[in-house]
């Protein structure tokens, strides 16, 4: 699960491309994991600075969708969670 991308702070490879990548890579990643993905991402990662600096990040991006949109991240994690659930149950 792990990759070098995660060692060196990012979610994934594609999150080292720029800045804006990084961020929606966070978001995307982080919404779409459950919480249990997301725990076992972070337990994953060999460095503890890729670890400390993925944290950093989702507080940055957590306090930015709440003050800029008004949205609770785990709010949205758990509607976008229900609805793959939804499909993949062929709710849809």
């Amino acid at each position: 699960y792990a990759s070098p991308a995660n060692a060196a702070g990012f979610v994934t490879p594609y999150a080292m491309a720029e800045p804006g990548e990084d961020f929606a890579e966070m978001v995307a990643q982080y919404v779409t994991d459950t919480p249990e993905e997301w725990t076992a991402l972070l337990e994953s990662i060999s460095t503890e600075t890729g670890k400390a600096a993925i944290q950093k990040k989702l507080e940055l991006v957590r306090t930015y969708m709440e003050e800029s949109w008004n949205m609770e991240l785990d709010e949205l994690r758990n509607l976008v969670n229900q609805a793959i659930q939804e499909i993949t149950e062929g709710n849809y």
